[in-house]
């Protein structure tokens, strides 16, 4: 189970004087030898490294390996 290469996708479609709308897709792959649950969790930090929003996602993903 791992994030898949170039896997990260990050845009920022709304950006104003303190505030912005940040989308995150990220694509997680499956090599294992069954499906599996995966559990996704994203942080956004400030520049100091203060987390400033979390996100989290759960997902069983299908074995996709060859």
């Amino acid at each position: 189970m791992h994030v898949g290469y170039w896997g990260t996708f990050v845009t920022t479609p709304q950006v104003a004087k303190g505030l912005a709308i940040v989308q995150i897709k990220t694509k997680v792959q499956n090599e294992g030898k069954g499906a599996a649950m995966c559990t996704l969790a994203t942080s956004i930090l400030e520049r100091d490294g203060k987390v400033i929003q979390t996100a989290e996602a759960s997902q069983t993903l299908p074995f996709v390996g060859g």
